[in-house]
C-alpha cells in the first residue's frame, strides 16, 4: 500500500468549475431579463467563476458589479461586433477597464474572439473566415493591447475560440502560446456519451493551438432536447444530463483543465423547448433548477472548504488503496484545510441507450478502500442523492462502496487518531431558488462529540418543505453542528444518532431543537 499524493485542494478544485451567462440578453423573449434568477442560480449552484460578454456602462455594468461584489470573478469575451467597429480591441478593453476599477479582482481572464471562424473579423484586409490564418495576428493584438493597458496588464489572456472544425483546421493559425496565457476548446456531447474521450481530444486540440501553457474549456455541456439531432447526436434527459455533467467536471479535472464552463446557465428562451438551442442550461427558463443544477450544488455543497486558507494551505498524503473498481473508473483524492481527505470516484459506463433515446440501468459495482491506518471517521457522500452522508463508519480501516455512473465522496478525517470530529464537515449553503426537491429519505448512522459515554438517539421525520435540520444538546451545551434527519416516521424507522461526552453520574437534560419546524 502506498501513500496517494493529494491531488488537489478541495477549493482548487471547486475553482475549476464555471458557467456561461448572457447577461446583455436583456430583451423580453430571454430568460435572462430576470437578473434576480441570475443571481439566485449562480448562488445555488455555489460556483464562483462566470464567462460572458464585456459590460456596458450605463446598461449592464451594476449588474456585473453586484455580482462581483458577491464574490463572481468573470471571464470576459472580447466581441467581433466591436473589433470591426474599430479594428482593435479599443471599446472592450475600455469597458473591461470600468469593471476592474469599480471592482477590482473581478475580472479572471480576458478572453479571445469566440469562435473566430464564425463569428468573423476583419482585419490587415483579411476576413478570418475565408482566412482563418489571420487569426493568430488578432490574438496578438489583443495580447498586445491588454499588456499595454495599466489596470488589465496582469489578467490572463484566453485563447481565442473556434466552432465547429476540428483542430487540424484550426491549426492553419499556428503557435499561439506567446500570445495567450492558456489554450481554449469548445467539447460538446451527443446521443449521450460519456465525456472522457471527448474531454481528452479537447485538451489536445487546445495544446496543438497552445502547446506550453494549461487549458481553460470555455464552452461544453449536454442538452436535454432528446430527439433533436441537428448537431448530429441527441439530447439526454435531465437525470443523464445531471450524471454526465458530474462526471465531465470531474474529468476535466483529472485531465488538467484549470476551467471548464459550462454552456449555460439557463435555457435561455422563455417557454419549454425540445430544440438543442434553448435545453442547454442548468436551470430552466423560469430559473428552477433542472437535477444538474441541483447535483452540483450537492457537489460543492460537500466539497465547500470555508477556513481562510482553504486556497493555500500545504496538502498532505494519504496511504489508500482503491480496489474493485471497473476499468472505465477514476479517482482523485482533494483535501480540505481542517484535515478531512475526500475521495472522489466515479465510472463512465453506457447509461444511454441511442436507439430508444432512453436511459440504461447501470448495475453498481463495490468498490473498496483501504487505509494504511485507522480513521476517526469515514463518510460516503452521493451528489445525486443530497448533502447528508448516505453512509458512515468510525474507527476504521477498510470501507466498501457502491459506484454506478456518477461520482461519489468518502470523506477520510482523523487518520491514524481514531477520533471522531465534533463538527460537521459540510457548511450551510443557499436554498434552492425555487421550490426545493422531494426529500432524500433511507435511514442514516451518526455519531456526534467525543468522549467515554453514548447517549443514543432515534430521529425519525415528518418532511415538510425538505428534510427536517435539528441539533442535539447536553446540559445546554450544543453538541456537533447542524443535522439533517432523513428516515421517515411514515416508514416506521429511525436515523440513529450517538451522541459522545464524558459525563459525571446523574441527570443530564438532553434537548434536540427543530430548525425548521413548519
Amino acid at each position: 500500500m502506498a501513500a496517494m499524493n493529494t491531488t488537489m485542494r478541495a477549493a482548487d478544485f471547486l475553482g475549476t468549475i464555471g458557467v456561461n451567462t448572457h447577461i446583455a440578453w436583456q430583451d423580453g423573449a430571454s430568460a435572462y431579463a430576470n437578473q434576480g434568477n441570475i443571481t439566485k442560480a449562480i448562488e445555488y449552484l455555489g460556483v464562483k467563476y462566470v464567462r460572458d460578454g464585456v459590460p456596458y456602462e450605463g446598461w449592464t455594468l451594476p449588474f456585473y458589479q453586484s455580482l462581483a461584489e458577491k464574490g463572481v470573478k468573470f471571464d470576459l469575451i472580447t466581441t467581433s461586433t466591436s473589433f470591426n467597429e474599430t479594428g482593435d480591441y479599443s471599446k472592450d478593453l475600455g469597458h473591461i477597464s470600468s469593471l476592474v476599477q469599480a471592482v477590482p479582482g473581478s475580472v479572471a481572464s480576458i478572453e479571445g474572439l469566440n469562435e473566430v471562424n464564425t463569428w468573423t473579423v476583419n482585419y490587415q484586409g483579411q476576413n478570418t473566415g475565408s482566412n482563418l490564418a489571420v487569426g493568430k495576428a488578432v490574438q496578438a493584438l489583443l495580447d498586445q493591447q491588454t499588456n499595454a493597458n495599466p489596470l488589465l496588464k496582469d489578467i490572463p489572456v484566453l485563447n481565442l475560440t473556434v466552432g465547429g472544425i476540428t483542430a487540424q483546421q484550426a491549426s492553419v493559425m499556428g503557435d499561439m502560446s506567446a500570445i495567450s496565457d492558456y489554450g481554449t476548446w469548445h467539447p460538446y456531447f451527443g446521443n449521450g456519451d460519456q465525456p472522457w474521450a471527448n474531454i481528452s481530444s479537447g485538451v489536445a486540440a487546445a495544446k496543438l493551438l497552445n502547446p506550453v501553457d494549461k487549458v481553460q474549456i470555455t464552452e461544453s455541456n449536454y442538452y436535454t432536447a432528446v430527439n433533436d439531432m441537428a448537431w448530429g447526436g441527441g439530447g439526454v434527459t435531465e437525470e443523464v444530463q445531471a450524471k454526465l455533467d458530474l462526471n465531465l467536471l470531474m474529468d476535466a479535472a483529472y485531465a488538467g483543465v484549470a476551467r471548464t464552463f459550462l454552456y449555460e446557465l439557463l435555457d435561455n428562451g422563455l417557454t419549454p423547448t425540445n430544440e438543442i438551442e434553448g435545453s442547454l442550461g442548468l436551470f430552466h427558463s423560469d430559473g428552477s433548477p433542472k437535477q444538474v443544477a441541483t447535483a452540483i450544488h450537492n457537489l460543492t455543497t460537500i466539497l465547500a472548504d470555508n477556513a481562510t486558507n482553504a486556497a493555500s494551505f500545504t496538502t498532505g498524503a494519504l496511504d489508500v488503496s482503491v480496489s474493485g473498481l471497473s476499468s472505465n473508473g477514476k479517482t482523485m483524492l482533494l483535501q480540505k484545510a481542517d484535515g478531512h481527505y475526500q475521495m472522489v470516484i466515479w465510472a463512465e459506463p453506457d447509461i444511454w441507450n441511442e436507439g430508444s433515446r432512453t436511459p440504461i440501468n447501470v448495475a453498481s459495482q463495490p468498490v473498496t478502500l483501504t487505509l494504511g491506518q485507522t480513521a476517526g471517521t469515514v463518510k460516503v457522500y452521493d451528489p445525486m442523492a443530497g448533502t447528508s452522508a448516505i453512509s458512515s463508519a468510525a474507527n476504521t480501516k477498510a470501507i466498501t462502496v457502491q459506484v454506478s455512473d456518477h461520482p461519489i465522496i468518502v470523506d477520510i478525517y482523523g487518520t491514524g487518531t481514531g477520533t471522531v470530529p465534533t463538527t460537521p464537515s459540510v457548511p450551510t449553503t443557499p436554498t434552492a431558488p425555487t421550490a426545493p426537491t422531494a426529500p432524500s429519505t433511507g435511514t442514516a448512522t451518526k455519531t456526534i462529540g467525543s468522549g467515554s459515554d453514548a447517549l443514543v438517539l432515534k430521529i425519525s421525520q415528518d418532511a415538510y418543505d425538505g428534510n427536517a435540520q435539528y441539533t442535539v444538546s447536553v446540559d445546554g451545551k450544543q453538541i456537533g453542528g447542524t443535522l439533517t434527519a432523513t428516515a421517515l416516521h411514515s416508514a416506521d424507522v429511525s436515523d440513529t444518532i450517538t451522541v459522545k461526552g464524558d459525563r459525571a453520574a446523574g441527570n443530564h437534560p438532553v434537548a434536540v431543537n427543530f430548525l425548521n419546524d413548519a
